[in-house]
């Protein structure tokens, strides 16, 4: 009588409101005009990098597809995707030593972290940035030479993500012996 766990909300809430709809299509002996074919995948939150083809495939063969989605305050309802694109981010220092000579490094993690600053600020309500992964440096006693970071840019229409996009390809440059890319 319990659901929990990741993807609770919008993705295992989807399955459960699927099966449920079938469910009382079947007793109420309902008869569909169209085929009705139920696709659960395991990857939704992640982009569905291992069934994207499966899902092309199914929603080429059908006429209809609906992406059940819990309900939503004041009795909304999810009639769409957003539009997202995904960056790499990449910044590269100046090696040195964490002591004595300091101050000749350049910190590619404090390059990084100004940077998720500067990408979180782009924020509005037309589109959304978010760095959601970053590794960074090998040495404790190191100035870290290399981090990497992974953002994700979501916006309700296109022509707002594609702004987005040239915002953050914009961040890409070099600046006191630190260089930062995205790609």
């Amino acid at each position: 009588n319990k659901c929990f766990g990741p993807g609770i909300f919008d993705m295992k809430g989807g399955n459960y409101l699927s099966i449920e709809a079938i469910r009382q299509l079947a007793r109420a002996s309902f008869t569909t005009p169209l085929p009705i074919t139920v696709l659960f995948t395991p990857d939704e939150e992640v982009g569905t990098p291992s069934t994207r083809d499966i899902i092309e495939a199914e929603a080429a063969r059908n006429k209809y597809v609906l992406v059940p989605e819990p309900g939503r305050p004041n009795n909304g309802v999810v009639t769409g995707r957003y539009a997202i694109a995904r960056f790499n981010l990449e910044a590269t220092g100046k090696p040195s030593h964490a002591g004595a000579p300091l101050s000749s490094g350049r910190s590619a993690i404090r390059e990084m972290a100004r940077q998720i600053i500067a990408i979180d600020g782009m924020t509005t309500e037309d589109c959304t940035f978010s760095v959601g992964v970053v590794h960074g440096g090998q040495w404790v006693n190191c100035v870290a030479t290399t981090c990497t970071g992974e953002a994700l840019s979501m916006a309700k229409r296109q022509a707002d993500l594609d702004r987005g996009v040239e915002r953050m390809l914009a961040l890409s440059g070099t600046a006191n012996d630190v260089t930062f890319k995205v790609t």
